[in-house]
């Protein structure tokens, strides 16, 4: 076997173990999307204004983690359709350093969900599967109740 079919062998069997090639898992309405706010303070504002429990999403621009997060779990319609219950504030870890403390994170990504009147109702620390993440947000949304 010469070299480059040597190459093209190998390359094809990188891409199928990497799953390359395969169709993605569905995602229910992967069109909607979740309305994240920008500032913590008017997030918080309008939970209290709309008697909302809050979903914070504490992120940063360099954390691979917080990117599969995104694009596996947050680009789901049914995550978006829960975060509904929400108000929704997405919080740049290295910006609001403030926030890091109070909140007590300790690695990214970190979805804390607190009540509108800033009680902890749930937490969720990394990476997760799409459906440890709606049933936090459930979970999350009754506590808040």
């Amino acid at each position: 076997m010469g070299r480059s079919a040597f190459l093209l062998s190998l390359l094809t069997v990188a891409l199928l173990v990497s799953g390359c090639g395969q169709p993605a898992e569905e995602s229910p309405a992967a069109t909607e999307s979740i309305a994240w706010l920008n500032d913590y303070e008017d997030a918080v504002a309008a939970a209290e204004q709309s008697s909302k429990p809050l979903m914070v999403d504490i992120s940063t621009p360099w954390c691979s983690a917080c990117k599969r997060l995104d694009e596996s779990v947050f680009s789901r319609g049914d995550v978006a359709e829960e975060s509904r219950q929400f108000v929704a504030v997405r919080v740049n870890g290295d910006e609001r350093a403030d926030l890091v403390r109070k909140l007590a994170v300790t690695g990214y990504p970190t979805v804390v969900f607190l009540s509108a009147d800033g009680k902890e109702t749930a937490r969720v620390r990394g990476a997760v599967p799409y459906q440890m993440m709606l049933d936090a947000m459930k979970k999350a949304a009754q506590e808040a109740t």
